[in-house]
C-alpha cells in the first residue's frame, strides 16, 4: 500500500478545531474562567470554573480537520469511515449516577476494544466490496501500527512520524504530571495477549479483521480487569492512552482540559474515535469522551486555544432549566431541549427483559450454548419492524461450524449471520483473528428467543495459558483449561434508519452526543432495550488439554513411533516384494519343468 514517508512531512497545525463540553446531573455552579487564573494564564485561554455536589457525567465532543499526508493514504472512494472505540461500561460495576439521555444502553457494548471500517455505500458489486475490505483491511493495519515504533522507525524501516512541537510536548508533560499521585487504573487494564498487556494501537495484521454486514470490516479484543472498576473517587481510568500509542499520530490531537486541583481529572468510561474524508480530500477526526465527573468544588475547564468551545448543561428532566454558553460569553443562553431527547432516554434505560445463557457439554471438545431471551411487552415489537437479535463472541480458542449453523436454519432462523473464520487445521495459538461472531435474529412477531447453538474447540498447543483444572474443576488438575465465555448480547433492534429518526433533535449539539453502540452500528441497528444477563448466566467453559510436563516424552515416543512404523513398513515393503519375486521365479522354474516334460 502506498503512503507518504513520514521522514519528510513536517508536523501538521489542524486546520480547524472545534469543541464541546457537555454536564448532565445534578444542577451544578458554574462561573466564567477568566485570563487571569492560575490554570489558564499559560495559554491566555477562556473557561469555566464549576461544582457538581452530586457528581456529573461528562462528554467531551472534539472535531478537527488533518491533512490526509499526516495519514496513510486514504482509499478515496473506497472506505466511507474507520472508527475505534474503547468501551468498560459492561466491566465497571454500576455507577452511582443514573444514565444520561446520550448514553448507550448499559451492556449494548462488551468492555474492550472495537475497531472497524466501512466501504463506501455506493459499492453494489461483490468483486467490488472484496476489493474494498482488502483494501480497507490494509489501510487499517497501517494506521494501527504508526505507533508500533523502534528506534524511531517504523517495523518496515521508515522514519517514524513524532512530531516535537511545543504543543506536543506540553501536552506530555501535561499527562506525566496528572499520572503523579493517583490511583489510576491503567496498570489494571489492558488486553487478554499471550505476550501481556498491550495497547490498542499495537501493529495489527490485516487479516486481524473479520468481514461483517454487508461491506465492513471489525476487530475486537476485551479488556482484561483484575478488579472490577467501581469509579471511586480517587480512581480514574484514562482510555486515550490505550487508544492511541505515544508516538501514534493522533496523540498530536487536543485533550479535553478538565482539571481538579490542578492535574487533569477525567475517569473516562467510553472513547470513540472516528475518522472520515471531506469532499476536499481531508480527513476529519471526531473524537468523543463520555467521562465522569466526581462530586467536587474545584472543578477547571479550560478552553482549547485557537478553536471554538463551549460548555453546555442538560438538565435531568424537562422541567428543568438547561443553558449552553461559548468561551468568553458573559452569560448562559438557554437550550431548548425537545421532549423527544428524554422520551427515548426512559426507553433506552429500562431492561426489555432478560437472557440466559448456559453451556452444555462444557468439558468436552463439542460443548454447545442455549440462549434463551424473554422480551417483556415492548410495543415496537408489535410494529414487525423491530425484533429481537442476540450477538454470541467466541474466543478463538472455540469456532461455529458454518454447516452445522444451515442445518440448524430451522430453529436459528434464516436470517443468522455468521461473521468470523473456521480454519480447522490452525491451533488456536496461531488464529490471526480474535474470534467469531453469531448474530441471531428473532421473527418479529415472537416475544421470545430459545436456542441451542453447538459449537466446538480448537486445539491447542502447550503450554497453554490459562488457569488449568480437573475434569470437574479441580483446582490442583492440569487436564482442562477453563475460559469463561463473553455473554450474549441481547436487545430489542430496529433498523438504524427508524431509530435515528425517533430521537434525532436537529440541534448539532444535542445529535452529536448520541452514542452509536459498536458492532451494532456496523450492522445497521440501533438497541432499544437491553436484555441484560439474568444471575442464573453461565458461560464457563473446560477445554481438555494436553499436559505440559509431558511435552517433551510425548515428542519422544512420536519420533520413536515415526521411525518404527517406518521401518516397520519399510520391513514389510521389502518382504512383499522378495515374496513377490521368489514367487514368479518359481512360476518360472516350474513353467520349465512342465514344458520339459511334455517335450520328452
Amino acid at each position: 500500500m502506498h503512503h507518504p514517508d513520514p521522514s519528510h512531512v513536517e508536523p501538521q497545525v489542524p486546520l480547524f478545531e472545534s469543541e464541546s463540553h457537555v454536564i448532565y446531573g445534578h444542577e451544578p455552579t458554574i462561573s466564567i474562567l477568566g485570563k487571569g487564573s492560575a490554570a489558564a494564564t499559560a495559554a491566555e485561554n477562556l473557561g469555566w470554573s464549576l461544582t457538581t455536589v452530586g457528581g456529573s457525567w461528562h462528554m467531551w465532543n472534539y472535531e478537527s480537520i488533518m491533512d490526509r499526508l499526516d495519514l496513510p493514504l486514504w482509499p478515496t472512494g473506497i472506505m466511507s469511515e474507520a472508527r475505534i472505540v474503547l468501551s468498560t461500561e459492561a466491566c465497571r460495576q454500576k455507577i452511582y449516577l443514573p444514565q444520561a439521555p446520550f448514553m448507550a444502553p448499559r451492556g449494548v457494548e462488551h468492555c474492550g476494544v472495537h475497531i472497524s471500517a466501512s466501504a463506501n455505500p455506493a459499492l453494489a458489486k461483490k468483486d467490488d466490496i472484496v476489493h474494498a475490505r482488502s483494501r480497507m483491511r490494509q489501510w487499517m493495519s497501517v494506521f494501527m501500527g504508526w505507533s508500533a515504533v523502534t528506534n524511531g522507525q517504523h517495523a518496515d524501516g521508515r522514519a517514524a512520524h513524532n512530531p516535537n512541537s511545543q504543543q506536543q510536548q506540553q501536552q506530555q508533560q501535561d499527562s506525566a504530571d496528572s499520572h503523579q499521585d493517583d490511583d489510576i487504573f491503567e496498570a489494571n487494564v489492558g488486553f487478554e495477549h499471550d505476550e501481556g498487556t498491550v495497547s490498542a494501537a499495537s501493529s495489527l495484521g490485516p487479516e486481524s479483521f473479520v468481514d461483517v454486514a454487508a461491506a465492513s470490516i471489525y476487530y475486537f479484543q476485551p479488556f482484561e480487569t483484575t478488579h472490577q472498576l467501581d469509579g471511586h473517587q480517587s480512581s480514574r481510568l484514562d482510555l486515550m492512552h490505550f487508544a492511541v500509542g505515544p508516538h501514534h499520530i493522533l496523540n498530536s490531537l487536543a485533550s479535553p482540559q478538565v482539571l481538579q486541583r490542578g492535574r487533569k481529572w477525567l475517569d473516562n468510561h467510553r472513547i470513540e474515535i472516528r475518522l472520515r474524508q471531506t469532499p476536499h480530500s481531508f480527513v476529519k477526526v471526531s473524537i468523543q469522551a463520555l467521562s465522569l465527573l466526581h462530586p467536587s468544588s474545584d472543578i477547571e475547564i479550560i478552553s482549547l486555544a485557537n478553536s471554538t468551545s463551549q460548555l453546555a448543561w442538560i438538565a435531568p428532566t424537562s422541567d428543568s432549566p438547561s443553558f449552553v454558553m461559548a468561551a468568553g460569553q458573559p452569560a448562559a443562553v438557554p437550550l431548548d431541549i425537545p421532549s423527544a431527547f428524554y422520551a427515548h432516554h426512559v426507553t433506552t434505560t429500562q431492561p426489555g427483559g432478560l437472557m440466559t445463557e448456559s453451556t452444555k457439554d462444557f468439558y468436552s471438545f463439542h460443548p454447545s450454548l442455549h440462549i434463551a431471551a424473554m422480551a417483556d411487552h415492548i410495543p415496537r415489537l408489535d410494529s414487525g419492524s423491530c425484533r429481537i437479535d442476540a450477538l454470541v463472541y467466541l474466543p478463538s480458542t472455540y469456532f461455529f461450524d458454518p454447516y452445522q449453523l444451515r442445518d440448524l436454519q430451522g430453529q436459528l432462523g434464516s436470517k443468522h449471520r455468521h461473521y468470523g473464520p473456521v480454519e480447522l487445521e490452525r491451533p488456536a495459538e496461531v488464529m490471526p483473528n480474535w474470534g467469531s461472531i453469531l448474530h441471531l435474529s428473532q421473527h418479529p412477531h415472537l416475544q421470545d428467543l430459545d436456542v441451542t447453538v453447538p459449537i466446538h474447540a480448537r486445539y491447542r498447543l502447550p503450554p497453554v495459558h490459562g488457569r488449568t483444572v480437573g475434569p470437574h474443576g479441580e483446582p490442583e488438575g492440569t487436564t482442562h483449561v477453563e475460559t469463561a465465555l463473553l455473554p450474549a448480547i441481547s436487545a430489542v433492534v430496529c433498523p438504524k434508519t427508524q431509530a435515528s429518526s425517533r430521537y434525532a433533535t436537529g440541534n448539532r449539539l444535542l445529535d452529536s452526543l448520541n452514542v452509536r453502540a459498536a458492532l451494532l452500528d456496523e450492522l445497521g441497528l440501533e438497541a432499544f432495550a437491553v436484555m441484560p444477563p439474568s444471575p442464573d448466566t453461565d458461560t464457563l467453559l473446560r477445554m481438555p488439554v494436553g499436559n505440559a510436563d509431558h511435552a517433551s516424552l510425548i515428542r519422544i515416543v512420536t519420533l520413536l513411533t515415526f521411525f518404527a512404523g517406518s521401518a516397520f513398513i519399510a520391513w514389510f515393503v521389502r518382504n512383499s516384494l522378495l515374496l513377490t519375486f521368489e514367487s514368479a521365479v518359481n512360476d518360472k522354474v516350474d513353467a520349465r519343468k512342465d514344458k520339459g516334460s511334455k517335450q520328452s
